[in-house]
């Protein structure tokens, strides 16, 4: 440390002592400290003295054993607020947080600098609506591109034109604010009339040149989960990953979780899409025992899909569909882990990718809480 402290303004001053000048000392313009920029955020809501409405921040130092700073809050947003997304850019110090309000509006917050400030956020109101219910709090994801730092933002739009089945909006790296950001859309080309959508993730190719990102969306309409890439400037490529994403009758259901995910190799080799399948589930074949909870799969490669071999668990003779589906990228090589919860809680099972197949290992907990969010992580060397 040099002994600055946040907030103190500097100048630099030379003096020449080389008798070619005069020996005038000559002062650079006031230089303010900044806080640096935080290593991590994270963003909830806190009911205890304050409104509902207001997004509270905390950042992460990793000096030392590494702690918590103080809580700032942000703008009211209008509404109670029920799921957050916060995003770092690939090529800045910036910060982007979207949040979902009881009102059905997306908000936005974005920060270049001293984020640990409440003044350094700036607030966009009413970025986009989605359109169903709210206690799908999975109905939008917030990613950079790698190589541009623009932001986008993917949501279940609340539009009734079957040429708006998922809105999208990005935020130019250069940019702090949406205002003035037209809302676009993506058409689900497989069908002609309006389809609604629910959960949905997106992720970014990692390699430092691309400006690629995949959504994974689930089309409530007909039970199908599809997928989607950007390439810098539109989406398309449409891939069909699930025909049959659940069954919507009692003692069936996958819609209470996030039935899907999408995950990049490290290498940017190959992106992973899985999304839960009832036709896995009773493949080869139907009602043939033992029962198994299945998921379908599709790589992409940067120019085209492949078919994938499901991935498969023996659920104990239940026939219950996946509804939760988590993928981490192994840092140091093209493997790829998953986790996958049975629907209503029946169990957790884990599954590794290993760049061209699946193992699957025996489930490491069983009798989860209907539900249960689940979430791990690779360590640094893998």
């Amino acid at each position: 440390s040099c002994g600055f402290t946040a907030g103190q303004v500097w100048q630099t001053c030379v003096t020449p002592n080389d008798k070619t000048v005069d020996g005038t000392t000559v002062c650079s313009n006031n230089i303010t400290i900044n806080e640096a920029d935080p290593e991590a955020l994270m963003a909830y809501r806190n009911d205890s003295g304050a409104s509902p409405n207001s997004p509270r921040v905390k950042a992460f130092n990793t000096a030392g054993n590494g702690s918590w700073g103080n809580q700032i809050v942000l703008q009211d947003s209008g509404s109670p607020l029920v799921n957050f997304v916060i995003k770092h850019s690939t090529i800045s110090n910036k910060w982007v947080l979207v949040t979902l309000g009881e009102d059905s509006f997306l908000d936005a917050y974005s920060c270049l600098l001293n984020c640990n400030n409440n003044n350094s956020w700036t607030y966009s109101n009413n970025i986009g609506k989605v359109g169903m219910g709210i206690e799908n709090n999975s109905l939008f994801d917030v990613e950079f591109e790698t190589a541009s730092g623009d932001a986008m933002v993917v949501y279940a739009v609340d539009n009734s034109s079957s040429a708006r089945d998922i809105g999208y909006k990005v935020l130019p790296a250069a940019s702090s604010n949406f205002t003035g950001i037209s809302e676009s859309y993506i058409d689900d080309a497989t069908n002609s009339s309006d389809i609604q959508y629910g959960p949905m993730r997106i992720d970014r190719d990692p390699v430092n040149t691309s400006e690629e990102l995949i959504v994974v969306a689930e089309d409530r309409t007909n039970t199908h989960i599809n997928a989607w890439v950007w390439n810098g400037s539109a989406w398309g490529n449409q891939q069909t990953i699930s025909n049959w994403a659940y069954l919507n009758i009692s003692g069936y259901h996958a819609d209470e979780g996030i039935p899907l995910a999408v995950k990049y190799a490290s290498d940017g080799s190959k992106a992973l899409v899985v999304g839960s399948n009832i036709t896995s589930v009773y493949a080869a074949p139907l009602w043939t025992y033992p029962p198994v909870a299945g998921a379908a799969v599709y790589s992409w490669d940067g120019a085209s899909w492949s078919d994938v071999s499901d991935v498969y668990f023996d659920d104990g003779g239940y026939s219950q569909p996946i509804n939760q589906i988590t993928l981490k990228a192994d840092p140091t090589s093209d493997d790829i882990q998953g986790v996958f919860t049975v629907s209503q809680g029946l169990f957790l099972g884990p599954a590794l990718w290993s760049g061209s197949s699946w193992s699957t290992s025996y489930p490491i907990t069983q009798n989860l809480y209907n539900s249960e969010p689940v979430d791990f992580e690779w360590e640094n060397y893998g």
